[in-house]
């Protein structure tokens, strides 16, 4: 039987009662759906593209410093960032984890012009707890396990019980029973997740997933590969 899952008064306080309810119920369909969460029959129609000011510089800047826990990609002295808010159980994320990702890899993180942070931003209880479960695995292992996540996506988060899908999966990656309810019940790596989902949404506006902050721009939606790659170079332009 799995242990009850407590979010932390600091964490209840900011997402507030509606949040807080959707997290334990799963996401009501309504609730899901007001939050801005894209459903997988949604998958196939990419969002309108969206390209905005983040906010003023200081505040991206300070966003884009990198907490000790946090994951990312790429030279920590990259001329460009770009903070990623997605969500393990949105299916355009995934899609630009399978499909966008690995060609931006080759071309601007792994040469040093690009670094990527990840933040979380769930829209639902199972999301946090998959994004939990890889936070606890080792360092070496995160980025693996969320790829697989992201592949295996329409199987899990469609499960009859979809948590026990994400700890089969973790079993895979070595982690034991006990090491998984010792980490479903991280209350404070459970605050740290919402708090920086919180953040994003106040600071952001960010509403949906995935979305993106590219040097300061705010770019909303799983786009082509194309708009990406031109807002890359245009802030490559500016920063040298």
């Amino acid at each position: 039987m799995h242990k009850m899952m407590v979010i932390g008064a600091a964490a209840v306080a900011g997402l507030g009662a509606v949040a807080y309810s959707q997290f334990e119920a799963g996401g009501a369909p309504d609730a899901v759906a007001a939050a801005g969460v894209i459903r997988p029959a949604e998958a196939a129609a990419s969002p309108p593209m969206r390209v905005e000011p983040a906010g003023p510089a200081a505040v991206f800047q300070l966003a884009a410093e990198v907490a000790a826990d946090e994951k990312v990609l790429g030279q920590p002295d990259a001329p460009v960032t770009i903070i990623e808010y997605s969500s393990l159980t949105c299916p355009h994320c995934a899609a630009f984890h399978e499909e966008t990702l690995p060609v931006l890899k080759d071309t601007y993180i792994e040469t040093g012009k690009v670094r990527l942070i990840i933040r979380d931003f769930p829209f639902d209880r199972f999301g946090l707890q998959a994004a939990m479960t890889a936070h606890c695995l080792p360092e070496n292992q995160y980025f693996g396990f969320v790829d697989l996540l992201f592949e295996k996506q329409s199987v899990w988060s469609r499960a009859s019980d979809p948590l026990a899908a994400i700890q089969q999966i973790a079993r895979f990656a070595g982690m034991t029973e006990q090491a998984f309810q010792d980490c479903l019940n991280d209350e404070a790596l459970m605050d740290r997740i919402l708090q920086r989902r919180q953040d994003g949404a106040k600071q952001f506006e960010i509403g949906s997933t995935p979305t993106f902050l590219i040097n300061g721009k705010k770019l909303v939606g799983n786009q082509p590969l194309d708009t990406f790659k031109d807002m890359i170079e245009a802030a490559l332009a500016e920063s040298s």
